[in-house]
Order: structure tokens, then sequence, then C-alpha cells
């Protein structure tokens, strides 16, 4: 089973292409955190990711089921906002233990022990699929003013668990995800198959229908930002397939149950050696 530090790792962020297994990755994290760990666990995606139904989390391969999530937000400040609103009423009994204690210079043993169970509800783990999509309009002053503030957080107990692309099709960085690596403490990049000749360890998404992108996914077709994720034009691809014209036609992967189980266990060992 998973090693309990995969929850004392305070801000983490999961990124790599499409295809890499980030979402996949995020039901298993949630299953150790939710059966195993038994910590509390809030769930977020971004509502511009309109390849599964609302509130809901899905891995590209068809097996795979949607987990339900808590929250669809467009902002890292909606998640912000939803987290104090958790620590909130918690701090506020925290604060009244202490302002009593000040005032007596007395604890007894059962205020001692709320206020450690008190404090152990501190530490839930926090989930954010799609981070890529957050905050496409913001600055990047005011992303970075949200990554101070879910620093702040992160010191009061929540882990944060961030998962997103790296990379747009067109091999530009994602503006919410490159910031958020800069204040994690762990950074895993995933690599994927590639579709088209399956070779390992790819780091790039090609699109194979770039002017389909025209009309209701994107505002502005110059806007790589404005461009969500679609599993039927979007696939992994390496270095050779990504640049090469000839190669539009993905080939099925087999054997996504094997893949699967070999996701499982290498999700054990990572974090057995954090």
């Amino acid at each position: 089973m998973a090693d309990y530090e995969i929850l004392k790792k305070k801000i983490t962020v999961i990124t790599g292409p499409m295809g890499s297994g980030k979402s996949r990755l995020f039901k298993e994290i949630y299953k150790v955190a939710k059966k195993y760990a038994r910590q509390k666990v809030l769930t977020f995606s971004s509502v511009h990711d309109k390849t599964c139904p609302p509130k809901t989390v899905h891995s590209r391969d068809n097996n795979s089921e949607y987990l339900p999530i808590d929250h669809d937000v467009k902002s890292l400040s909606d998640v912000i906002k939803h987290v104090q609103d958790y620590l909130d009423p918690i701090n506020l009994k925290l604060s009244h233990i202490e302002a009593e204690y000040i005032a007596t210079g007395v604890k007894s043993y059962e205020v001692d022990m709320i206020q450690k169970s008190l404090e152990r509800k501190k530490n839930i783990v926090v989930l954010v699929d799609e981070v890529h999509f957050l905050d496409k309009d913001v600055t990047y002053t005011q992303i970075r003013e949200y990554c101070r503030q879910i620093l702040d957080l992160a010191n009061q107990g929540p882990q944060f668990i961030f998962f997103g692309l790296d990379l747009t099709w067109e091999r530009l960085p994602w503006k919410t995800t490159s910031l958020l690596m800069g204040i994690a403490k762990v950074i895993d990049k995933r690599t994927a198959i590639c579709r088209f000749c399956h070779k390992s360890g790819c780091h790039y998404t090609k699109c194979i229908d770039p002017e389909s992108l025209n009309g209701s996914y994107v505002k502005n077709p110059h806007d790589t930002e404005e461009i969500n994720a679609r599993k039927d034009i979007f696939f992994p691809a390496c270095d050779k397939c990504l640049v090469d014209p000839n190669k539009i036609e993905p080939k099925p992967i087999e054997d996504e149950d094997y893949d699967e189980l070999i996701l499982h266990e290498e999700l054990m060992e990572r974090f057995n050696h954090i």
C-alpha cells in the first residue's frame, strides 16, 4: 500500500502531455488519501474541460469510470476560497481555545485533545485537475498572488496536488501550470506513449486537425490558451511524429488493463520513496 508520506508533501504538480496518465493518477491518489489514509479530500476541475460531464474527472481510456468531484472552477481563486472556507471554522475554534488558555493559564486534557483533533482536521488533501485551463484571462501578476496565497494555505496544513498539461499542442508553456511549478515542492513530469509509432517517453501533444479548432472550441484561433481539450484530435506524440505531416492516423494502444496495473504499481512505488 502507498506510504502515507504522499500526504506530507505540501504542494505537488503532476504534469505532462495528454495520455500520460494524469487523470488516472488523480483517481488513484484520491483512493489512497480517502480510503487508506482516511484524509478529508477536496476535489476540483476546470469548468472549461468539455471532455467529460460537469463535476467529474475521467481519463482517456474508455474503460475507466467517471469520478465525481466537489467543484468545477474557473480560477485558482475559487480553489483558494473553498479551502479557506473549510479552514475558517476550524481556525476560529482553535483561536477560542488559545484565547481561553492565555486568559486562564490552564488547559485540561480534554481541551488539549480537542485542539489536537482540530489541528489534524486541517491536514486535508486538495486535488485540482486541468489546472492549465484555470485563469486563462488573468495576468501573470495576479496568478503569482494566487500562488502566494496557496503557499500560505499549505503552511496551515492542507496538501495541494495539481494536475495539468505543461505545453500546448504548439509547444508553448501553459501559464498557470508553469507558475504553479514554481512553488511546488515536488514536480512529476510524466511522459506518454506516442499514438502514431508507439514509442515511449513522449513529451508532446499533437493536434491532427487544427482547422477544426475554429468555431465553438476557440474564440480566437490564434490564441492557443482558448483551445479546449478534444480527445478526437489531440494525441500524445514523439518528437518525429509531432512534426511529420503524414502522421495523422493514431493507432490504438492495446492491453490497457495491463497498462492500468502498471500505473498502479508505479504509483505505489513512487510514493513509497518520496
